[in-house]
C-alpha cells in the first residue's frame, strides 16, 4: 500500500478556506488552549496575571 494514499486524503481533509474573522476565532481558540494548558503545567504563556 501506497503512503501517499494515506497522506494526501488526510491532507486534503484538514485544509480549510475561511475569512478573516474565522481565522481570529480559531487563534483564539488556540491560545486559550494553549494558557489553559500552561497553567495547569504551573508556567505563564504569554500573559502576565494581574495582581
Amino acid at each position: 500500500m501506497k503512503p501517499s494514499r494515506i497522506v494526501l486524503p488526510l491532507t486534503l481533509a484538514l485544509s480549510a478556506s475561511a475569512g478573516l474573522i474565522a481565522y481570529g476565532i480559531c487563534q483564539t481558540g488556540c491560545n486559550v488552549g494553549a494558557v489553559a494548558c500552561y497553567a495547569v503545567a504551573g508556567t505563564v504563556f504569554g500573559i502576565v496575571a494581574a495582581q
